[in-house]
């Protein structure tokens, strides 16, 4: 045997030898520990391989995670311009509205085209003050109530609009239609289909007065213009003229004596008045004021310039009861707000 050999063998068997000795249960128990050892050292393996996968899982739902929070903002930052953009786009929506509307009133008091006046108030020619509140009577224009007292309509009924007071809008006494015209216009522009105009007139003028009910127009001379006397189909084609004739336009012909008590109107939210006797301004409270909604408007046109109006109204308060402040438009008309509304000025 080889010299190396021999050195070698001899270790291992001194190696070995100590064991020989030891008994077999022994022996059993250190091969156990061995094998259990081996098997520690492999779950550790497995272990280590298992937290790196854990590691490699948290590394990609971190990944994740921030792709998600990327995608939110870029979604918030969407939203806001999204909103922005309807923003942009609401203001420039009220932006035509209103453009719509100024000229809507322009053309209705004849101001864009400077119409001269009738001459029954000794006015010859186009007066802008004159027309800013209504003290002329307009010789082509469809009304004759004046700038201020139209945009008083269109404050109040695009109030209206704005604060969902329920009902429809109606004027007592409309000559030519303008004021009306005007309403409509409104609902036209917001694009409001559930709403009626109705317009109430004889469409032949003012009745003579009936003194003995009505002792307040016993000297009124109304019913002797001629001016005011404007039939049906010609107010009919003033609204066709702006293209605003169509079933949300609702006519009550005749004398308020007689249309206004039945009228088939179930709910206003805007009353306009502008009948100048007393008559026509008692009747058409009695008969309407009760239809309007809480928070509505009443709007009366004559009320500075004609005695019999003003008395008219402030008898009826007086006999309903109504508590309600009046609110001064161009020192001839004035509204005021149904109770149970805010009553503050529009």
């Amino acid at each position: 045997m080889n010299g190396k050999l021999h050195s070698l063998a001899t270790r291992l068997l001194d190696a070995v030898d100590p064991l020989l000795g030891k008994p077999r249960w022994y022996r059993r128990e250190l091969a156990r520990a061995v094998a259990e050892r081996g098997m520690l050292a492999d779950a550790r393996l497995q272990l280590i391989e298992q937290i790196h996968k854990l590691a490699a899982s948290h590394r990609q739902l971190a990944d994740n995670h921030q792709r998600l929070a990327d995608n939110h903002q870029s979604l918030a930052d969407n939203h806001q311009e999204l909103a922005n953009r309807l923003q942009a786009l609401a203001k420039d929506r009220y932006r035509l509205i209103d453009r719509y509307l100024v000229l809507l009133q322009d053309c209705l008091t004849g101001s864009i085209y400077e119409d001269p006046p009738l001459n029954t108030l000794g006015q010859e020619s186009f007066d802008p003050v004159l027309r800013q509140y209504g003290w002329d009577w307009p010789s082509r224009a469809h009304t004759m109530i004046g700038r201020a007292r139209l945009a008083n309509i269109r404050t109040l009924a695009e109030r209206v609009l704005r604060e969902e007071i329920p009902g429809d809008f109606i004027e007592t006494g409309v000559w030519r239609g303008g004021a009306c015209i005007l309403m409509r216009g409104v609902l036209n522009a917001f694009g409001i289909h559930d709403r009626r105009v109705w317009l109430a007139d004889s469409f032949e003028g003012l009745p003579p007065p009936d003194a003995g009910r009505f002792p307040a127009d016993a000297n009124d001379t109304f019913h002797t213009f001629v001016e005011l006397a404007v039939g049906l189909e010609e107010v009919k084609r003033n609204f066709e003229k702006y293209g605003l004739l169509d079933d949300q336009v609702r006519f009550l012909k005749g004398w308020f004596r007689d249309t206004l008590p039945g009228a088939p109107v179930e709910r206003l939210a805007l009353l306009r008045l502008d009948g100048d006797m007393y008559e026509s301004t008692i009747i058409a409270l009695e008969s309407l004021y009760g239809k309007l909604s809480p928070g509505g408007f009443v709007i009366i046109d004559d009320y500075h310039v004609v005695e019999g109006c003003r008395q008219a109204v402030h008898d009826f308060m007086t006999a309903g009861a109504i508590v309600a402040d009046l609110h001064e438009i161009d020192g001839v008309g004035v509204y005021w707000r149904k109770p149970d509304g805010t009553d503050s000025p529009a």
